[in-house]
């Protein structure tokens, strides 16, 4: 199966929306949970550098300006630059004791980065602070710790929440690919069974496993389905077999008493007779080509495939009508064929009733001195058209799906001889074969054209 096609399948949808509404869930639970987290170390680090500023108020406060002076000039020489900064400055701006020569001031919480302030050594150039101003009448007071430890933690609960939120993510994806693996075999197994039916396979049943799920529960209400249309079907086959085996050894009959009344009738007699004897013939004709109907759709030839050369088939069928056209004056021959074309799986003598009707119908229904084609070429993908073409009075456009169905024919095809059953066991014999019957116009007369899928 194509990538592209694989999106299309209800079941991988599913699992992907699943998939995808977990991993959204989950990026929402970590993302509010990293917020909270890197709240609480920046709270913590406020706390730190308030602790450490009141300090510092508390100690002016009780022994005066000098001795604060002294108090952070020791500090500025007992920590690292890189662990935290301090500010003392006078109401003009000046420098009274730190380890920084100035800073810019700003209201309430700020965050300063090492490499932007003046008197600071190499090692602060890649850290920042979580700094705070403090003004009080004897000058103002900046405090700064460094946020390389909140930071390193931030970091390493960003990887871990990644982590935890790639893995949670592919677990979710594994588990929607898994369901929907699952489904998915079920459902194929249900689309399976339908087109084994769709081919004439009709006791073909959809397995339930048991489970007693919505797909159990389809595939078991689908199952009673298939066994009363099996029924129906067979009952319809039946009686129309029965009825048609039934009439035919009655006409039979009829048809022996003409032939022996028309045998030592006069000769005026005689005529009348032998136009019945035709009709019963025509009969005759008709329930056995509803029969062959009935036997075609059945499927029951399907197991008679193999491959076949459909360019040798074609040319065999002409080989063996070209007399029968010659002898009303038409002109049948095959066009140019390649003879590299590949093989299709089917029923030999089916293809041969399928393209003979088709040349009869065409020597039938046009004109002396007509000439009719047939070829076979290579198609679109993988199927071959094969088209049979005459220059006819053709079929008008809202008439050529009608010409299909049993015993319908057009009104000026009323008087000549026929049943209305040949283009519908052409339409038969192309559906087992899983092939498409087009008509088009070929200005004038008409194209058939047969698309066959070429073997696996």
């Amino acid at each position: 199966m194509r990538p592209a096609s694989i999106f299309r399948l209800s079941a991988v949808r599913l699992a992907l929306t699943f998939a995808g509404l977990l991993a959204l869930v989950v990026a929402a639970v970590f993302g509010l949970l990293y917020w909270q987290l890197t709240s609480d170390l920046e709270d913590q680090l406020q706390v730190r550098v308030l602790e450490r500023i009141n300090f510092l108020i508390a100690n002016a406060e009780k022994h005066g300006l000098p001795r604060l002076i002294e108090v952070i000039e020791n500090e500025a020489k007992a920590v690292r630059l890189e662990d935290a900064i301090y500010l003392l400055t006078d109401a003009s701006g000046t420098k009274l004791a730190g380890n920084i020569d100035s800073a810019p001031e700003f209201p309430q919480w700020g965050t300063l980065a090492g490499a932007d302030l003046p008197g600071a050594a190499s090692a602060a150039a890649h850290e920042t602070y979580m700094s705070i101003w403090s003004e009080k009448p004897w000058g103002h007071l900046l405090v700064g710790m460094s946020a390389r430890d909140s930071q390193d933690a931030k970091a390493s609960l960003w990887d871990a929440m990644m982590l935890g939120l790639s893995a949670t993510v592919g677990l979710a994806f594994a588990i929607g690919g898994l369901a929907a693996w699952r489904a998915q075999r079920r459902i194929d197994a249900i689309a399976g069974t339908l087109n084994s039916i769709s081919h004439g396979k009709l006791s073909a049943r959809v397995a339930v496993t048991g489970q007693g799920d919505d797909l159990d529960r389809v595939s078991v209400n689908l199952n009673r389905t298939l066994d009363r249309l099996e029924s129906a079907i067979e009952r319809v086959n039946q009686t129309s077999s029965d009825i048609a085996h039934d009439l035919k050894k009655p006409i039979g009959r009829l048809r022996q008493r003409i032939e022996s009344l028309a045998r030592r009738a006069d000769d005026r007699l005689q005529d009348d007779l032998l136009e019945s004897l035709a009709e019963v013939d025509n009969i005759v004709g008709t329930f056995d080509a509803l029969l062959s109907i009935a036997q075609i759709e059945s499927g029951a030839q399907r197991e008679r495939f193999a491959d076949i050369d459909l360019e040798a088939l074609v040319k065999e069928v002409v080989g063996i009508y070209r007399p029968v056209a010659e002898d009303t004056n038409h002109l049948i021959a095959p066009l140019p064929m390649s003879g590299t074309l590949p093989n299709i799986r089917g029923d030999k003598d089916l293809l041969v009733q399928l393209f003979a009707n088709l040349i009869e119908n065409a020597i039938q229904h046009c004109p002396s001195g007509t000439n009719i084609f047939v070829s076979v070429r290579r198609g679109r993908g993988r199927f071959l058209e094969a088209e049979v073409t005459d220059r006819g009075s053709g079929i008008p456009a809202d008439e050529r799906e009608k010409v299909f169905n049993r015993l319908y024919r057009l009104d000026k095809s009323r008087t000549t001889p026929g049943n209305g059953l040949g283009l519908a066991i052409v339409a038969a014999i192309a559906e087992l074969h899983d092939a498409q019957v087009r008509l088009e116009d070929n200005n004038p007369g008409l194209r058939v054209i047969i698309s066959f899928p070429v073997s696996a």
